[in-house]
């Protein structure tokens, strides 16, 4: 290949309708740029090596066909009518592609070419098909208010910014074997458009195609997004009020943020199948709204860090995902503010206890009782934390703290039956107790007769029932004391009784 590429590059391998071209701005001592401004021009080259800077201005253009050449420094192209297709075949770039202002109204294709190293598109309007393969391995492509009314492909392996563009999106990367090759990517003021990245991706023993980081903000106007099947360190989504169809389906993400973002697109927002991608991962979702969203398979409850700062779940709509217990909810401190530490913690622990609230209700809409129940007693507990031990609120409070002993918010009918068995163990105690010695001088001898041993072992499995009658169950003249103890049992272990039927029911489906 090298040894074909050893004629240089000149203004005479182009075509010109006409004639009066500033040609050359050649200085005697540098010697490093080809410059053509204000001329229709046309172009097949083949075979060339540019070692100086190629800068075409203000030219409009036929069909250009650039086939394996070799540019060793700058190629821009600035204010430039492309007529027709505009083609750089099996070219090698080791420095970057500049187009600016420039208009293309045929396909523009850079197939078989490698190294560039930036590709930058700026104020451009494309027309049709944009095609740059994965085989230009560019370290960054810049595309800014730009326009496009076609599909533009984009197979990458390098850094993708779009900035304050129009015009629907496909970014792909079928190079699933390649791993060292981590394209990023970001898109910003995204207008009118459909944004897709994914790849082509059927076989479970194929490795993801991997992205070192996507980074999409200010897309409000979007007809709809989707990111699917891939591998990425960072994913960031925000400062968006998203009014179309998102889909983030089967992604393994070390860090993902959801910041400032309000769906206003109802089920429409979909995240299925997120992961976590290896060790120290984390997943982010801060001053967000997803409204009902639909969450589905995804494994929130893996991910090392969980942030849920000041956002919004109530209505989501979550299937076979589990939400974490674990959870931060302080947002990170400015270095130069000085926080008071006790509204810091108060602000964490009510924000804690909305995301309790949030998924009590998620898995309640979703049927998962027992998940709901876990959530709820949590929540409470924060309420309790929340609660002082004043007027009005101590028969609140201590009604929160009994549930939380007896049956831990109605979610342990086990703990429950154990209070009731003892309940149960020390009234026996004490009644027998009270029938001896407050009776009188012949309280034990009258307590023997009455109660044989059959009596006195099933005792306590009358007291059990709230509903025993006492004169029956004692058979002596009782004590005042006897009588308040019995009423205390029946009262506890009625409540208790209670707590474990409804225990036990708060599982059923």
């Amino acid at each position: 290949m090298a040894s074909k590429k050893n004629v240089r590059l000149t203004i005479e391998d182009f075509t010109f309708a006409k004639t009066n071209l500033k040609r050359l701005n050649k200085s005697s001592s540098n010697n490093d740029e080809i410059e053509i401004q204000d001329t229709p021009l046309s172009a097949t080259i083949n075979n060339r090596v540019a070692s100086e800077k190629l800068k075409i201005t203000n030219c409009p253009a036929g069909k250009i066909v650039i086939t394996d050449c070799e540019f060793q420094k700058d190629v821009i192209f600035s204010d430039c009518e492309f007529k027709q297709a505009i083609e750089f075949n099996n070219c090698s770039f080791t420095s970057e592609i500049k187009f600016t202002n420039c208009d293309f109204k045929g396909d523009l294709n850079l197939l078989g070419s490698t190294s560039a190293y930036t590709i930058t598109f700026k104020g451009c309007t494309f027309s049709n098909t944009v095609r740059i393969p994965d085989t230009i391995k560019y370290t960054q492509l810049t595309i800014s208010d730009t326009t496009f009314t076609s599909e533009v492909n984009i197979r990458s392996v390098g850094t993708i910014n779009f900035n304050d563009c129009e015009g629907d999106i496909y970014i792909r990367n079928n190079k699933i074997s390649i791993q060292d090759i981590n394209p990023s990517l970001v898109i910003k003021n995204h207008r009118n458009s459909n944004i897709f990245i994914s790849i082509d991706y059927n076989s479970t023993d194929t490795p993801l195609p991997r992205f070192e980081n996507i980074y999409l903000s200010n897309l409000n106007e979007l007809k709809s997004l989707e990111i699917a099947h891939l591998e990425v360190d960072i994913l960031k989504i925000g400062n968006s009020a998203i009014n179309c169809s998102m889909l983030l389906t089967n992604i393994n993400t070390k860090h993902l943020e959801l910041n400032y973002l309000t769906n206003k697109a109802g089920e429409e927002m979909v995240l299925n199948g997120i992961s976590p991608l290896g060790n120290n991962s984390k997943f982010q979702l801060e001053h967000s709204s997803l409204g009902s969203a639909q969450i589905r398979n995804c494994k929130l409850s893996k991910f090392s860090e969980f942030k849920f700062i000041e956002s919004e779940i109530d209505r989501v709509l979550s299937r076979n995902t589990e939400w974490p217990f674990k959870v931060e909810t302080k947002a990170p401190k400015n270095e130069d503010q000085d926080q008071d530490k006790d509204k810091d913690k108060d602000n964490s622990t009510r924000g804690l206890e909305a995301y309790y609230r949030a998924c009590k209700d998620i898995y309640e809409k979703s049927g998962e009782r027992a998940r709901s129940l876990e959530f709820k007693s949590r929540h409470t507990e924060l309420q309790y934390k929340f609660t002082e031990w004043n007027w009005p609120n101590f028969p609140y409070k201590l009604a929160i703290l009994i549930s939380s002993l007896s049956s831990d918010h109605g979610t342990n009918w086990i703990k429950a039956l154990l209070w009731l068995l003892l309940s149960t163990s020390v009234s026996t105690v004490l009644i027998i107790i009270a029938s001896i010695f407050l009776t009188g001088t012949n309280g034990i001898e009258c307590f023997c007769t009455q109660f044989g041993t059959f009596n006195l072992s099933s005792i306590f499995f009358q007291l059990l029932l709230p509903t025993h009658k006492f004169d029956a169950l004692v058979g002596v003249e009782a004590h005042f004391l006897t009588y308040a103890i019995d009423m205390l049992t029946r009262v506890a272990n009625g409540y208790l009784i209670f707590q474990i039927i409804k225990s036990s029911r708060s599982y059923s489906q």
